[in-house]
């Protein structure tokens, strides 16, 4: 583009134009209008054979000032408004229009052929017009044939049978089309990587060696240019030296366009004319100066442009040269493909010296050069930008060049660096013109280290965020399949090489959907063995990838590997929490959950506590949450695991759930360890023993209840308490009241997330309160804070909870308290309007029938009358009609139905004896009716 920029620069100096410029614009307008009415208008033949008249008159007068007024009103909007805005929309046109078509259709005459007879008709009455007309006027050059040529059925221009002349660009060769280096020079000046040709050049017998290197899109430039003009060379090399290096550049051509198929057959040469030093003119203390004069007439040069990137070359033709940027060994240079656009524009333009006429003309006001600067300043920033429309004719040029350089297998390393630049724009990686490529560099990365890494680049940026292209990838063609052969082999030979094939493996786990995601893990799942050797004969750091990789794959592609390699990936995924880096392990983390889940690899986790301290290595971060939990639920899985004594190691768990040092997951996973080894009564005896030997149980209890577990997912270790639950144990949980709401609290507020975790601590609860509250008959008022949650929370199951409160013989002193007792009763009598579990609604009717059978009269005594009502007779009135409809739509009844009536009749005929012995109340006879109903009914 910087050639394009220099073109735009040279329109500065009409930037935003002074007031004084405008100023001078009109002062030039008036005086051509002036200098125009001094002109004499010539008038016909006769009259100017006579003697002009000394006086002219007034007629006369008037005639000739209205022929220069109509002559200065033809030409300000003919010259300097309607000519330039043609040749601006010419300018404007011709390159958008190539941007955006491929291919111009030629334009034929729908017209049919003229009727023979009307031709001849036609061809006889010119003839006597013309005939008249040379008898009368003077015979002007177009009238010397007297029969016109015959009709076509084209216009010149368009006439497929006639070829147009092309105009003739004129190319300099060194710094504009190569760069060449003698074999002494440093290599590192010339094209590093790039297409390299080598020639001799003999001089005075002595011989040299040049090593030569095309520009960047060399060969593209020049295919594309030979469509649109005739080539010549014009260099001021000797001709011993520029010969073989043209050659060279036709060979390439020629040979790009025999492979493209008979239709685009070559012909003999590229260049049809060579132009050396000795056709230059040499001026001492300037250099050679290529002029054009020598070879073109001057009414040629209109079509002819010269490139080069010296101006002292063209600086006898200015007005014909496109200036570009010597180059040297940049190969990320762009100049000749960004010149594309302009050239084909000029290759249709009537003279090439269009720009430095309209920049040069004195004529044209400032106002119009300006808005011409305007438009190229906008070309470059168009292009420039990330949106130009420009910028896929560029790529696309780019990937043609790209597949031809594959194809030769030309400058490897470096076109196939330029395909993944190209492949990180979403726009190509879903382009079907960049498959063959895909498909050359399957094979191309097998050459050599270097091209296997830039290849495996290519893959990479080709697979991200892509299915499509994933899919393709994983095909079962025997070129995918090779490649992949050789990726796995790979794999452990080169550093640079190994790591990225663990990258383009890692791009079928990342951003997949999930349609594709269980077939490309599974593919994946074909390399496991190679991954894990691979994995265990590196450091963990260098190759985090595989474990990431690993810890996606599916558990049955884990069980493939041998007890020795599942062996050694423990040893290393251990080896990953030495290294401090978080994201590690949690894949690490993963990848360890699994391998606990896999039954025969049982035997390598006989000791948890080996891998227990992990979770005191993971630092605090984004993602310590998620690796703790999951080593958490990889511990559970060792100490749940059919195959695994939960007795081996039970000491070690019970002085780890009382370290006050431990990490919160740890002790959680101890307790649940300890909990597991109770499977009767006299294994919860024996572990009670144990920890009465080793802490004391109070200890032990103490310290577990009151740890400050933050996370829900700890709050499993209620299980233990759950197992050890005896007279003893409930005691010491119940006198630490204040950290069982705690506990309760975390579970019931996160209940609705984690209904497992809910479950466990319902038992849990539920236990508790048979054991110390109901058979012990404890201080329910003591937990006042742990029943004042479950009478708040809408936590689903929390009411069997509730109901086996209500069955304690000291429920009814929680049924009076004014915080709580309100929300037990509604509790109590509440109607479930979903399906309702046979076991919850008997625990409900056993609770009611407690009630009725010991608290009802005392609670009755306590409040007013009309709460009575409002509490106890009408939310029982409607259970029960809510129960005799469930129990009619049981057809046949089933055995739970039967228990359910059976006990719902007891309850009604309690409740009945209940509210005989109230004082009468629409509310409460009501409701002796309806419990009078259901016991006939039932």
């Amino acid at each position: 583009m910087n050639s394009i920029k220099k073109l735009v620069a040279s329109f500065e100096p009409f930037y935003s134009p002074p007031l004084e410029a405008v100023g001078k614009d009109q002062a030039h307008n008036e005086k051509m209008f002036n200098d125009e009415a001094e002109i004499e208008v010539p008038a016909d033949p006769e009259i100017n054979e006579m003697e002009e008249p000394s006086h002219p008159s007034p007629k006369s007068q008037k005639s000739s000032f209205l022929r220069q007024l109509w002559s200065v009103l033809v030409f300000i909007p003919q010259n300097l408004l309607w000519r330039p805005l043609m040749l601006l929309w010419l300018l404007i046109t011709f390159p958008f229009t190539y941007f955006f078509e491929e291919e111009y259709p030629r334009i034929l005459s729908s017209s049919s052929a003229p009727n023979p007879e009307e031709q001849r008709e036609k061809i006889e009455l010119l003839k006597k017009e013309r005939i008249i007309s040379n008898h009368i006027k003077s015979p002007n050059s177009s009238s010397k044939y007297l029969i016109p040529p015959p009709p076509r059925l084209f216009p010149l221009s368009r006439n497929p049978d006639k070829r147009k002349r092309k105009k003739v660009l004129i190319l300099d060769l060194d710094e504009t089309l190569i760069h060449s280096l003698s074999r002494g020079a440093p290599r590192s000046l010339g094209g590093s990587g790039g297409q390299c040709h080598m020639i001799e050049l003999k001089v005075n017998n002595v011989s040299t060696l040049y090593y030569v290197y095309k520009r960047p899109y060399c060969d593209f430039f020049l295919k594309e240019l030979s469509k649109w003009y005739e080539l010549q060379i014009f260099t001021a090399s000797v001709q011993e030296y520029a010969d073989p290096i043209i050659d060279w550049l036709e060979m390439d051509l020629i040979d790009h366009k025999k492979a493209q198929g008979p239709q685009h057959e070559a012909q003999g040469k590229v260049f049809t004319k060579r132009y050396y030093r000795n056709d230059c003119t040499y001026r001492s203390g300037v250099g050679y100066i290529k002029d054009l004069s020598k070879f073109f007439p001057h009414d040629d040069l209109k079509n002819v442009i010269i490139l080069d990137n010296s101006p002292i070359s063209y600086a006898l033709h200015e007005h014909n040269a496109v200036m570009i940027e010597g180059w040297i060994n940049d190969q990320s240079d762009r100049d000749l493909i960004n010149l594309l656009p302009m050239l084909y524009s000029l290759s249709m333009c009537i003279d090439v010296r269009i720009l430095q006429t309209i920049r040069d003309n004195p004529v044209l006001p400032r106002s119009l050069i300006f808005q011409v600067y305007q438009l190229l300043l906008f070309t470059v920033r168009l292009h420039e930008a990330s949106a130009n429309p420009s910028a896929e004719f560029f790529n696309m040029a780019e990937l043609q060049q790209i597949h031809h350089n594959l194809s030769v297998k030309t400058d490897l390393v470096n076109t196939l660096k330029s395909l993944g630049d190209l492949l990180r724009e979403e726009q190509w990686r879903s382009n079907e013109a960049c498959r063959p490529s895909i498909t050359q560099t399957l094979e191309l990365v097998k050459l050599s280290n270097e091209a296997a890494s830039e290849g495996l680049r290519v893959l990479v940026n080709y697979t991200a965020d892509n299915d499509e292209n994933r899919r393709f990838m994983t095909s079962e063609s025997e070129q995918t399949k090779a490649f992949w052969d050789w990726a796995v082999d790979s794999l452990g030979k080169d550093p640079v090489v190994s790591q990225r094939v663990v990258i383009l493996m890692s791009q079928f786990i990342h951003n997949v959907s999930e349609e594709d995601s269980t077939k490309l893990t599974a593919f994946l799942g074909q390399f496991t063995k190679q991954l894990v050797n691979f994995l265990a004969q590196n450091e963990v750091e260098e190759v985090a990838g595989v474990v990431e990789i690993l810890a996606e794959l599916h558990e049955r592609a884990l069980g493939g590997i041998s007890m020795e390699e599942a062996s050694g990936l423990k040893k290393s995924i251990v080896g990953t929490f030495n290294t401090g880096d978080e994201e590690l392990m949690l894949y690490s983390a993963q990848l360890f959950h699994k391998l606990t889940a896999i039954d025969q690899f049982a035997s390598l986790f006989q000791d948890p506590h080996c891998t227990l301290h992990l979770l005191q290595k993971v630092p605090e971060g984004e993602e310590s949450l998620r690796t703790k939990r999951t080593l958490f639920a990889a511990h559970g899985n060792i100490f749940s695991s059919p195959g695994y004594d939960n007795w081996n190691n039970v000491e070690k768990s019970i002085r780890l759930c009382v370290d006050s040092q431990a990490d919160l997951y740890a002790v959680a996973a101890a307790a649940i360890d300890v909990g597991n080894c109770v499977r009767s009564e006299k294994d919860q005896q024996k572990i009670t023993k144990l920890i009465e030997d080793t802490v004391t149980l109070e200890t032990f209890i103490g310290s577990l209840v009151q740890r400050p577990f933050g996370d829900v997912v700890q709050l499993q270790c209620v299980h233990c308490f759950t197992n050890l639950m005896s007279q003893r144990t409930s005691s010491l949980l119940a006198a630490n009241s204040t950290a069982l709401a705690r506990l309760n609290k975390i579970v019931l507020d996160n209940g609705q997330f984690y209904p497992e975790i809910a479950n466990l601590l319902f038992k849990f609860m539920k236990k508790l309160i048979r054991v110390a509250f109901v058979e012990a008959g404890g201080d329910l008022l003591g937990c006042k804070q742990v029943w004042e949650l479950y009478a708040e929370t809408n936590a689903e199951g929390h009411q069997e909870v509730v109901f086996a409160l209500l069955q304690a013989p000291e429920a009814k002193h929680l049924l009076i308290e004014e915080d709580v007792g309100c929300e037990l009763l509604a509790a109590l009598f509440s109607v479930n309007q979903s399906q309702v579990q046979a076991h919850v609604l008997l625990e409900q009717l056993k609770a009611q029938a407690v009630f009725f059978a010991s608290a009802a009269a005392f609670v009755a005594a306590s409040i007013d009358r009309p709460q009575v009502d409002s509490a106890i007779v009408e939310p029982f009135a409607k259970f029960m009609e809510s129960v005799s409809g469930a129990i009619g739509q049981q057809e046949p009844p089933e055995s739970g139905g039967n228990i359910v009536a059976n006990n719902s009749k007891f309850v009604a005929a309690s409740a009945l004896n209940f509210f005989e012995e109230l004082s009468p109340s629409i509310a409460c006879s009501a409701a002796i009716e309806t419990c009078e109903q259901f016991l006939r009914s039932h």
